[in-house]
């Protein structure tokens, strides 16, 4: 009895699957929301009369800035761990979505939108989140922790339009007829 009770407990008592299941819902999240951007463009353009150039410059200038931002993410999670940087990275990702909801202006959409999301995507992803699974698993279990990892990561990315767009059709003027 004894050893199946310690047989279960086993992957209980193992971080590495805590850092797999943390890693695909940080990802999932943070990746998420991201694929959802394009539907926002009309509700954007038009609840808020912004032009629809200026709502797709702030969501292609955060893919500039995630790629900017990238290296120095990685560089401050081998300094200082990967916990701090993804609080961080969420913490600004959070704030340039409340600010790009409230954006009176399209200066304030674009430092939410766009810079502000961008740094919060590069802390909150691959380069940080996937490294952290890399360290914590041993070498023969590490493709498959990060490959589980990356899958889970897909999880809000393949119902997050869904969902995005509904909340779309239930709020914005512009989507309803």
């Amino acid at each position: 009895m004894s050893t199946a009770k310690s047989a279960y407990a086993a992957p209980l008592k193992n971080p590495t699957v805590y850092v797999i299941v943390a890693a695909a819902l940080i990802i999932s999240a943070a990746m998420g929301i991201r694929q959802t951007f394009g539907l926002f463009i009309g509700p954007f353009s038009f609840d808020r009369g912004l032009p629809v150039t200026l709502v797709a410059f702030a969501i292609a200038l955060h893919n500039l800035v995630w790629g900017f931002a990238q290296p120095f993410a990685g560089a401050a999670a081998d300094r200082y761990g990967a916990a701090p940087v993804v609080a961080f990275g969420a913490t600004a990702f959070a704030a340039g979505l409340a600010l790009a909801a409230g954006s009176p202006s399209g200066i304030a959409l674009i430092a939410g939108l766009g810079l502000l999301v961008g740094i919060g995507v590069s802390c909150t992803t691959f380069g940080v989140v996937l490294t952290a699974v890399g360290r914590v698993a041993t070498p023969e279990q590490r493709s498959m922790a990060m490959g589980i990892a990356s899958a889970g990561g897909s999880l809000h990315r393949t119902s997050g339009v869904g969902t995005g767009a509904r909340a779309i059709a239930s709020t914005s003027t512009s989507m309803r007829v």
